[in-house]
């Protein structure tokens, strides 16, 4: 930007093709615009996209376990975009334009209550899933079990929270029959009875529905 005197133009206001006059307190200025140039991202530019694209693919659909595994607070982010940050930091692998998701890494919750403890799951006949977990130790057996299966094949969930105390140690969840011969990935985590607060999200691993 410069000051200047009247010129060939004399003095103005606005823009005059790729310049722009102005008056500030009196003084005349005038400045050129910068060059428009066409996005042209780097290389980082677009893996970056490629990540965020493929978290965000993942985790939108499962909003509704975030709002309560991330609760927003008064960080000023949203559960969404605190998952986000969480899961583009961890949960990516592979090599451009080939990443895929790290699911033994993805997380659906964070907080300070004991996750599930020997955490594991059996498959059983009829597409059903049988969790199990220790409540040994535990501060409140009251805890409330949230469970999320993953179908990658139809990129289908299925979420059930509220699906048992942690008292219970176990809990048999029914799939659909259709996944039958299609495999799975399944996590678990806790919430608090009044809602207040959440364990780390377990992963409990990827098996064949039968």
């Amino acid at each position: 930007m410069g000051i200047y005197n009247e010129g060939i133009l004399g003095f103005f206001r606005g823009k005059v093709g790729r310049v722009v006059g102005s008056v500030v307190r009196g003084v005349h200025y005038m400045k050129g615009l910068g060059d428009v140039r066409a996005d042209n991202p780097t290389q980082k530019q677009l893996d970056q996209r490629l990540k965020f694209a493929l978290v965000m693919a993942f985790l939108k659909p499962v909003q509704g376990v975030l709002k309560t595994g991330f609760a927003a607070g008064k960080t000023g982010l949203s559960s969404l975009n605190k998952a986000m940050s969480a899961n583009l930091n961890e949960a990516i692998k592979g090599v451009s334009p080939n990443f895929t998701l790290d699911y033994s890494k993805v997380s659906l919750s964070k907080g300070p209550l004991q996750k599930p403890m020997g955490a594991g799951v059996d498959v059983a006949d009829g597409a059903k899933m049988v969790f199990s977990w220790q409540n040994s130790g535990a501060i409140n057996s009251s805890d409330l079990l949230t469970l999320v299966v993953y179908n990658a094949l139809r990129e289908t969930y299925v979420i059930l929270p509220g699906a048992a105390p942690r008292s219970a140690e176990t809990y048999t969840l029914q799939l659909p029959t259709a996944f039958a011969g299609e495999k799975v990935n399944m996590w678990m985590s806790f919430v608090s009875a009044d809602g207040t607060q959440v364990s780390n999200s377990q992963y409990v691993g990827e098996l064949e529905v039968y």
